[in-house]
C-alpha cells in the first residue's frame, strides 16, 4: 500500500459496524476485524497511499478529509462520517490508488482474505440462519461480498436520458428550454411528462399541451425527479420468467412506498414530493443487481428462500453502491442504505429517509412482513414527520383519507 504509517491502534466494534460491509455481521466477527485493522494516520498534505494495490486490504476513512486519485476514474474528495467513508476507498476498478491528507486524517486497513472468509459465515439480515456450508447459499455470498468490495460486480446503469436530464439540470446556465429539447428526444417520455403537469396532482388554470411549458410550470427539479422516476421502470426487468416475477413485484412495491411517500412529504413541511417519491423508487434499487446476477446461479432461481436470503443480507450495500455509480446525493444513499433501520434517528428534522422509512412502513401493514415490525409511534422517524403529532390509528386514517391521491401518485408512475 505504498508509504503508510500503521501505528498500532485498537478500534472499537461500534466504529467497525459503521463501515457497510461490515454493518450486518456477529460481534465475534467484528471484534476479529477490530483486533486485524491497521489505523494509518497521516498530516496535512501527507500522502497516506501512493500508488498503492487495491487487493491486500480494504482501506476506509476514519476521520479527516482525503483528495482521492484512482488512474483512469478521475479524482474525489472523500470526508469522514459521511456515506462515502463508509465504503472502502478502494473498492472501486483501479490498479493502483492514490490518496492525500486535505486536513490532518486516521484510515482504517482491514484484511481482505479476513473479510471475504468472515462475510461468507453470516446470517442473512433478519433471518437468523446460518449460511450452508459448501452450498449455493455460501458460493453467492462469497462472490458478493468479493465482488462488492472488489469493485467487480456487475451494477446496473442509469439509464441514458436519465443521465443527460440529471447533469444538464445540474448545470447552472440551463433552462427549460434545455431539459425540455433533453425529453422530446423520447417520445414517451414526452407525452408521460405533459400528462403528469395536466393531472390534478400538479395541473394550474391553463392546460399545456407542449413540453417546453410543461417542464417551465413543473420546475427543473421537479421535471428532473419525475423524469427519472418514469425512466427507472426500464431497470426492472429480467430474461428470467422466475425472476422476471420478482422484479414486477419489487417495482409494484416500490411504486407503492414511493406514492405513500410522495403524500407524506406534502403532509411535512419543507420536504419535496417528488424528492420523496423518487427516494422511495429507489430504497430497494440493490435488489436489481442481485436479480440479475442470479441468472447466472440456477439453483438460485430454483430455491426462493434461499435468493431471499441473499437478498436481505446485501440489499443495503449494494443499493449504495449503485446509487454512488450513478451519482446520487448522499440523501438518496442514505435512504436506501436505512431502508429498514427502524430505529434510525438522523437529524433533529425530518429527512427523506424518515419518509420512506414510514411510508415502507404503511406499505408493509397486512402482509406477512408486518409480524417483525415494530410499533410505528416507536420509531423516530414517524415522531419526527407530521404524522408524528397523532396517534398510528389517526395517521392511518389520514393516509386512508389520501388514498385517492396515493393511487394517483402510482397511477403517473405505472
Amino acid at each position: 500500500m505504498g508509504t503508510i504509517s500503521t501505528p498500532a491502534t485498537t478500534l472499537d466494534q461500534a466504529t467497525v459496524k459503521r463501515f457497510i460491509p461490515f454493518r450486518n455481521l456477529r460481534d465475534d466477527s467484528v471484534s476479529q476485524l477490530a483486533s486485524a485493522a491497521r489505523v494509518i494516520s497521516c498530516g496535512c498534505g501527507e500522502h497516506c497511499i501512493r500508488d498503492g494495490k487495491p487487493d491486500d486490504a480494504l482501506i476506509f476513512v476514519l476521520n479527516g478529509s482525503l483528495h482521492v486519485d484512482r488512474p483512469g476514474q478521475g479524482e474525489l474528495v472523500v470526508e469522514g462520517g459521511t456515506t462515502a467513508a463508509n465504503f472502502p476507498l478502494n473498492c472501486e476498478k483501479a490498479t493502483t490508488l492514490n490518496a492525500r491528507a486535505i486536513i490532518p486524517s486516521t484510515l482504517a486497513a482491514f484484511p481482505r482474505t479476513l473479510v471475504s472468509r468472515l462475510g461468507a459465515q453470516q446470517p442473512a439480515a433478519d433471518t437468523g440462519m446460518s449460511v450452508v456450508e459448501g452450498g449455493p447459499e455460501e458460493a453467492l455470498f462469497m462472490e458478493f461480498h468479493e465482488t462488492l468490495v472488489g469493485g467487480s460486480l456487475d451494477l446496473p446503469s442509469m439509464p441514458g436520458l436519465a443521465m443527460q436530464i440529471m447533469r444538464s439540470i445540474d448545470r447552472e446556465d440551463t433552462s427549460s428550454t434545455d431539459i425540455a429539447a433533453i425529453i422530446q428526444m423520447d417520445p414517451t417520455l414526452t407525452t408521460r411528462v405533459i400528462q403528469v403537469v395536466n393531472s390534478p396532482l400538479y395541473a394550474g388554470e391553463k392546460r399545456i399541451d407542449n413540453c417546453p411549458d410543461a417542464v417551465t410550470r413543473l420546475g427543473l427539479g421537479a421535471t428532473k425527479h419525475l423524469a427519472i422516476s418514469f425512466l427507472l421502470k426500464n431497470l426492472f426487468t429480467s430474461k428470467s420468467a422466475v425472476l422476471q416475477k420478482r422484479m414486477r413485484d419489487l417495482w409494484r412495491h416500490s411504486v407503492r412506498v414511493a406514492s405513500v411517500a410522495a403524500v407524506l412529504a406534502r403532509l411535512t413541511p419543507g420536504l419535496d414530493p417528488d424528492r420523496a417519491m423518487l427516494g422511495g423508487l429507489i430504497h430497494d434499487i440493490g435488489v436489481i443487481p442481485i436479480l440479475n446476477n442470479a441468472r447466472q446461479h440456477p439453483d438460485l432461481t430454483e430455491h426462493p428462500a434461499v435468493l431471499e436470503k441473499a437478498i436481505n443480507h446485501l440489499r443495503a450495500e449494494i443499493g449504495v453502491a449503485t446509487l454512488r455509480h450513478w451519482d446520487f446525493g448522499e440523501d438518496f444513499q442514505s435512504i436506501t442504505l436505512h431502508a429498514e433501520d427502524w430505529e434510525y434517528a438522523g437529524n433533529e428534522k425530518a429527512d427523506y429517509t424518515d419518509v420512506v422509512l414510514v411510508a415502507r412502513m404503511h406499505s408493509l401493514i397486512g402482509t406477512p412482513a408486518s409480524a417483525r415490525l415494530p410499533r410505528i409511534d416507536e420509531t423516530p422517524a414517524f415522531n419526527k414527520l407530521a404524522l408524528g403529532r397523532l396517534s398510528p390509528e389517526l395517521s392511518i386514517a389520514v393516509l386512508d383519507k389520501a388514498e385517492q391521491e396515493i393511487r394517483a401518485v402510482a397511477a403517473m408512475l405505472s
